[in-house]
């Protein structure tokens, strides 16, 4: 009995038998009875599986890594319960009026995801189920009750990539993307949506579009192939490839999904333009938010003049809500009404990156004459999706959380009526590209490092009622947040700890385990001056560093890290 115990143990471990095909087989065959085309794909699958056990079983195919790649996340046993074990080591994050825990898994070792640079992709929640696009159109579905992760079987995205990529104008450009995924039920059916740039072959330039692909919801088996509902007019062509301001982001209601469309920097400063601005077209597709028919493609234009909306959502009494970029500061929350015109780039509270004015304003830091935003962040946080919170707690029910990129922090507003009373920054240290909220009020964070979080309220902290005080983080230690972490590093880090780095020596983190020979050949002990020679000279003081931070000129700058540095414990 011992041995046969031994042996599941092993082949759980090394994945030798294949038992999550069956598990996946199963869900096909709930689904396949459903139409003639399902129960197609399900005898398909069962007859790959019985070819890839039957291989396995006369040595044909070798080792697992022929099967599409699927990652158990939890595989530790922490307690008769089974309770999970994530990648990412989990944390106390105390707000102002609930103690948080989070904890998440860090994609990229499991399944090679796209990398940091460029961002993008994002998540949906079908179910008990997270469905992710990452930055290279590739789909995986987190499952949060048996806490596992593996790719779909989805078709691949029509956008012709590798087209664009031979085209060339633009290189590989890491801005060539999907922005969103939304799941919808429409009509019966279930539908998962992506807003993504497309390239025109015939006319050799891009556009923005959102296909549709018909699945099943409990087994997120695919029906068909993607069907296109939307493509937006033809990009002009630019010196370069303006997508970062696309926008893209989606919410479904019923038989429609509400979309973002950015104005590409068509503004007239960033791009020199005679005017009308697209953006101030109402018959425009740029500078827009439109309201599509998922099942017709019947499309309705909802407002204009806006930047770059990155966030959507609508809220329980119904209001449509966006966030929105603004150049330097004015990053907005806007209350979308429709024929509204939001006013870009005719007017910002924000300014042209090298002046302080914007020069089509007529007062600077105004935005007369235009529906104006009811909240607006001025430095820019970076601004991308948000959520009304619900079933979290009462606390917090009710209130806006907004994510951003450039200040890696959520914020959570609380509104009376039109009018936010107050917005309380929570620092999580990474770019959040996108949020989403799970049945069981689990909040779900997806980020630039593509790290799926999870956030929730460290319940006995609550019920002790004694609050430690926060810890904020400074702008500043945001730039060491892109790659290096506090508290214990696993394997899924890219860079080591900053925990107590000063008087400890170089190169001592022993759970990170890809310093570079330079890094190790330096020796000694981390000082204020050795890291102030670091940060103004890296190339200098670390000869061969493969640290991706240019050096900083200013000394106050240096100070003031080193400061925060000291105090991450």
């Amino acid at each position: 009995m011992s041995f046969f115990i031994g042996l599941g143990v092993v082949f759980e471990q090394e994945k030798f038998f294949p038992y999550y095909r069956f598990i996946n087989a199963y869900d096909r065959v709930k689904a396949g009875v459903k139409s003639r085309e399902a129960l197609k794909l399900t005898y398909n699958y069962a007859r790959d599986t019985y070819r890839w056990v039957k291989g396995i079983a006369y040595g044909m195919l070798g080792p697992a890594q022929n099967m599409p790649v699927t990652s158990t996340i939890n595989t530790a046993v922490k307690s008769p319960a089974r309770k999970p074990s994530f990648d990412i080591a989990e944390r106390e994050l105390p707000s102002a009026l609930l103690p948080l825990r989070i904890s998440g898994i860090q994609i990229n070792p499991e399944i090679a995801l796209a990398t940091v640079r460029g961002g993008g992709g994002g998540i949906t929640v079908v179910g008990n189920k997270v469905v992710i696009i990452d930055r290279l159109d590739r789909f995986y579905v987190y499952d949060s009750d048996i806490n596992a992760i593996r790719s779909t079987e989805f078709p691949a995205l029509p956008n012709y990539r590798e087209e664009f990529y031979r085209w060339g104008r633009y290189g590989r450009n890491t801005f060539f993307r999907p922005h969103d995924i939304e799941y919808s039920k429409t009509d019966g059916k279930s539908f998962i949506l992506v807003s993504h740039e497309t390239f025109d072959t015939k006319l050799q330039t891009t556009r923005l579009a959102v296909h549709r692909l018909q699945i099943d919801p409990v087994s997120l088996l695919s029906f068909g192939d993607w069907e296109r509902i939307f493509e937006s007019t033809p990009l002009p062509l630019h010196d370069t490839y303006l997508a970062l301001v696309a926008g893209g982001r989606m919410v479904a209601d019923g038989n429609f999904v509400f979309l973002t469309i950015g104005d590409y920097n068509q503004d007239g400063v960033f791009i020199p333009m005679e005017r009308p601005f697209p953006s101030q077209v109402k018959t425009s597709d740029f500078g827009s938010i439109i309201k599509l028919n998922i099942l017709t493609g019947e499309r309705e234009t909802i407002s204009y003049g806006h930047r770059n909306p990155q966030g959507l959502m609508i809220s329980r009494k119904g209001a449509l809500i966006s966030t929105e970029h603004g150049p330097r500061g004015g990053d907005e929350l806007n209350l979308i009404k429709p024929g509204h015109n939001y006013g870009w780039p005719k007017v910002s509270l924000g300014t042209d990156y090298p002046h302080y004015s914007w020069p089509f304003n007529k007062m600077q830091g105004r935005h007369d004459g235009f529906t104006r935003p009811v909240f607006s962040w001025l430095p820019s946080i970076g601004i991308s999706n948000l959520i009304e919170i619900n079933d979290f707690h009462e606390r917090w029910d009710g209130d806006l959380l907004v994510a951003s990129l450039k200040a890696s922090s959520l914020y959570r507003l609380r509104m009376d009526g039109e009018k936010v009373i107050y917005a309380e920054p929570i620092w999580i240290g990474q770019r959040i590209r996108d949020l989403a909220q799970l049945a069981n009020g689990t909040i779900v964070i997806w980020t630039d490092q593509t790290q799926l979080l999870f956030l929730n309220i460290a319940g006995e902290k609550l019920a002790g009622n004694r609050f430690l005080g926060i810890q904020a983080v400074s702008p500043i230690m945001a730039r060491c947040f892109q790659c290096h972490h506090v508290g214990s590093t696993n394997p899924s880090h890219l860079a080591p700890s900053l925990s107590n780095i000063i008087g400890r020596a170089v190169a001592s983190d022993t759970q990170f385990t890809k310093y570079t020979d330079a890094m190790k050949q330096v020796g000694g002990v981390w000082s204020r001056e050795r890291l102030t020679k670091l940060l103004t000279d890296p190339a200098r003081f670390v000869p061969g560093t493969s640290m991706g931070m240019p050096p900083m000129t200013n000394l106050k700058n240096v100070s003031n890290l080193i400061d925060e540095l000291e105090r991450a414990k």
